[in-house]
């Protein structure tokens, strides 16, 4: 295929889009290991690390946050779940905003946690869930404090927040990783795609 005049390898053409540079190109093309092929067609195998450092460069690396508390952490990633970051932040705020402490949102009646988590979808199905999994955390850890996974070795940590009602790999990996700073991935069906 031949590349219309006045077009550089590393301009890009989007249906509707004008065509502009690519970010780092030229430097990124200019590092990269020369390969033994010389078709044009042969793909670029980009390391980890050479990605990170164009992706850093280029956006700059967000620092990571600990929110120090795990329960809330646990709650979040429950009402995330099927839903967009803004869905399910709406219906967290919403949450909090009713119920100050979790054992109001234990002792509510399921309708008002529901009418209060219905932007984050799932309402029905995510207020009993949440119940039931408030009410073993609690029947746990009397004080509602988690921090002690912190000090634990991190598959007993895993372990323990897996053993909870509706908590699968990802979720128990984003309340170490997130409230904890622990060394965990959330790997979800697309990451793992």
């Amino acid at each position: 295929m031949a590349v219309p005049s006045g077009i550089r390898p590393n301009m890009v053409a989007l249906p509707g889009k004008p065509i502009g540079n690519v970010p780092n190109y030229d430097a990124a093309m200019a590092t990269r290991p020369k390969t033994a092929s010389t078709s044009p067609r042969a793909p670029r195998l980009w390391s980890p690390s050479e990605l990170i450092a164009i992706l850093d460069e280029t956006y700059g690396r967000a620092l990571q946050q600990a929110s120090a508390a795990p329960v809330f952490e646990l709650v979040l990633t429950l009402l995330s779940q099927h839903t967009s970051d803004r869905n399910s932040g709406q219906a967290m705020h919403r949450l909090i905003e009713r119920f100050p402490t979790w054992d109001a949102v234990l002792a509510a009646p399921v309708r008002e946690i529901e009418d209060a988590i219905r932007p984050g979808g799932l309402a029905p199905t995510k207020s009993k869930r949440l119940q039931e999994l408030l009410a073993e955390v609690r029947a746990r850890r009397p004080d509602w404090d988690l921090r002690f996974l912190a000090d634990l070795p991190l598959d007993e940590a895993k372990a323990w927040l897996t053993s909870l009602p509706g908590v699968g790999p990802k979720t128990a990996a984003c309340v170490l990783l997130f409230a904890l700073e622990r060394p965990a991935l959330p790997v979800d069906t697309h990451v793992e795609r």
